[in-house]
């Protein structure tokens, strides 16, 4: 999915891996070695415009799991800075 929104030119994504969770079954999935880790959230934040965001969530939805929630915030930019996205590309 993340090539996927590269290629669709969307503004950044990011990835997390919870160590530890529980939902609506209250059942409690955590990094313990005999629990199996496919039961870990996982968070994808993108960063977009919210009309793109939501075009681009018709893609994505059917490879999305069943069990999931789907947030759209406006959020407040307080800092931005291009100068190391520059040096990565050189």
């Amino acid at each position: 999915m993340i090539e996927l929104l590269n290629k669709s030119g969307i503004a950044g994504v990011t990835v997390y891996k919870g160590i530890e969770s529980f939902g609506i079954t209250r059942h409690i999935h955590s990094t313990h070695i005999l629990e199996a880790t496919e039961h870990l959230p996982v968070l994808i934040e993108v960063i977009e415009k919210s009309d793109n965001a939501l075009s681009l969530l018709k893609i994505i939805e059917p490879m999305l799991p069943t069990h999931c929630l789907i947030t759209i915030q406006d959020v407040q930019v307080l800092h931005h800075s291009m100068e190391n996205e520059t040096d990565e590309k050189n």
